[in-house]
């Protein structure tokens, strides 16, 4: 198993800043990548953190099982699209889920 990683941070229109970690992958040498994304930083939240926060064990996004990304824009979608409803959850209380279109062109802090 190979993996290699790649960090990027966001900073969103409130100024708040995320870094998030890219994992990719790779099981054997013709089998598929996939990668995770884990936050490494995130504003604070006054909420529970965890399943409501779609955040699994170390920070990881929350991927519902046979949607993982398998390219890098793909990832890049899911963490944005994480970020945006975190900073809903973080002053809301509540994630929302649904499908949303983003951009992936990267805004780094």
């Amino acid at each position: 198993m190979k993996v290699t990683t790649e960090t990027l941070s966001y900073r969103v229109p409130g100024g708040a800043v995320y870094k998030i970690e890219y994992r990719r992958i790779k099981d054997t040498f013709f089998g598929p990548t996939r990668y995770t994304m884990r936050v490494l930083k995130h504003p604070k939240c006054r909420h529970p953190l965890g399943i409501p926060a779609h955040l699994l064990e170390a920070n990881t996004i929350c991927v519902a099982q046979g949607r993982e990304p398998r390219t890098m824009d793909r990832a890049k979608a899911i963490a944005l699209h994480w970020i945006s409803g975190f900073e809903v959850y973080r002053t809301r209380g509540v994630f929302p889920n649904g499908q949303a279109r983003i951009d992936v062109k990267e805004i780094t802090a």
